[in-house]
């Protein structure tokens, strides 16, 4: 039910997951993709295949989309560059929608892991795997691997989210096994430690970074992080210093219902755009709950704030103390690193469904036959449910939430892309009169 989080989740999980569906590959650093692998090498594809996938698949496999067969190609090995001495090797796929498709004939730079067993080696189109035509950096690093020191390395970059300006002379600590090291940020706030021993590692800041990629879901500030070193490669990760303004408090009475509940915080002082969005709080099963990492300022606080109720999340534009008038409202000021706690907000009723009848037509007056319609919320631009079919006379009947103002439109063509048509708007009441949707084209 939580959109804004949803698609927050969604973005990050295809940026730093190393399991998911989407298959979309960001850039890797050669020292990232080589931190990952348990084997590289150069080599000369010789023959590829597609095998039955069943039992195939790695627990760690980057997709669980399955195919019908997992990709294979036979190897000469060329240049061995970590932690293989056989001429000739079998390569899989994981069986899934990421496999890397191999070309007989053609020299690819291939990063593998081992399976659990240690039987087969494994890619995927994530992993860095590549022609050597196109992976002129990542093999000039490999090849300079035995020049430089042993152990691994640990980068990242420290900036303060208030002013957007990195985070010069931070003090960056990594402990393991009771033994320190230290790092100081340079202008661009990076740092670097070398000469690494794999493990798991302490670290903290100073001044204290609240928030990393370490934990892109953190809800509230974290005083350290736990890092896994590879036992080859780099890590990067990156930190940021975040205000520490927060607002506690309690939700009272009962919704009737199980839902996950999430509230919503805005400014009261300043403009709310879409491009400094204020993060949702999640009401824990005591019902109670925090906003956390607030800049000083004045805040209201309550449900669907910015969208009014809809399907997934039927609660009304409901506001500290307890009104729907956003002018009855009452501000909660936040100072400099400032907590407010123990703020009551009852929680209001759940917003009724309403049936929505009405036809379409084209311009022409002839009935807009299997024509999809929508309702739009004119204040996010987004949908309310899956939307509903015209039957043979145009006719619809389509649900919506009393009190809320949607824009009814029809999905039509417009050339090749799917748009919305000029929309019929309308005010949901308890009983509604039958619409009257004559679909334009925009």
């Amino acid at each position: 039910m939580n959109a804004k989080l949803l698609i927050v989740a969604l973005g990050l999980l295809i940026c730093f997951s190393s399991r998911a569906d989407a298959c979309f590959c960001g850039p890797i650093l050669p020292c990232q993709a080589y931190a990952s692998a348990q084997v590289v090498f150069v080599g000369l594809v010789t023959k590829t295949a597609t095998v039955r996938s069943k039992g195939l698949m790695p627990s760690t496999a980057l997709s669980t989309t399955l195919m019908n067969g997992a990709t294979t190609a036979h190897f000469k090995v060329e240049e061995n560059l970590l932690g293989i001495k056989m001429a000739e090797v079998d390569v899989l796929g994981e069986g899934t929608s990421c496999d890397f498709h191999f070309k007989e004939g053609t020299r690819y730079l291939v990063y593998a892991y081992r399976s659990q067993d240690g039987t087969t080696l494994h890619t995927n189109i994530c992993a860095g795997t590549a022609p050597v035509l196109e992976s002129f950096i990542h093999v000039s690093y490999l090849r300079g691997l035995k020049n430089q020191p042993s152990g691994s390395v640990f980068s990242g970059r420290i900036m303060r989210e208030s002013s957007g300006r990195p985070s010069q002379d931070t003090t960056v600590t990594i402990e393991s096994g009771g033994r320190l090291s230290s790092a100081r940020t340079n202008v661009r706030g990076e740092f670097t430690f070398t000469n690494l021993s794999g493990g798991k590692y302490r670290v903290r800041t100073v001044p204290r970074a609240n928030f990393s990629s370490i934990d892109v879901m953190a809800q509230h500030p974290q005083t350290e992080w736990e890092i896994t070193i590879p036992d080859h490669g780099c890590l990067h990760e990156w930190f940021e210093i975040r205000p520490e303004g927060a607002i506690s408090g309690q939700l009272t009475g009962k919704t009737g219902s199980s839902d996950d509940l999430w509230l919503d915080i805005v400014f009261a002082d300043r403009t709310n755009t879409t491009r400094k969005e204020l993060p949702q709080a999640r009401v824990n099963a005591a019902g109670t709950f925090e906003f956390s990492f607030l800049p000083p300022g004045k805040y209201l606080v309550g449900f669907n704030l910015n969208s009014g109720p809809y399907r997934d999340y039927p609660y009304p534009e409901f506001y500290y103390p307890g009104v729907t008038d956003r002018t009855l409202a009452k501000v909660i000021t936040v100072g400099d690193d400032e907590r407010v706690d123990s703020i009551a907000l009852p929680i209001p009723m759940r917003v009724p469904e309403r049936t929505i009848e009405g036809f379409a037509v084209w311009p022409n007056n002839q009935p807009a036959v299997n024509v999809r319609i929508e309702l739009i919320d004119p204040r996010t631009g987004s949908r309310d449910g899956n939307g509903v079919q015209t039957d043979e006379m145009g006719r619809f009947s389509i649900i919506g939430m009393e009190g809320q103002t949607y824009g009814i439109s029809a999905l039509v063509h417009k050339g090749i892309p799917l748009v919305n048509s000029t929309p019929v708007m309308l005010k949901v009441q308890k009983v509604n009169s039958p619409v009257r949707l004559v679909i334009r084209v925009p």
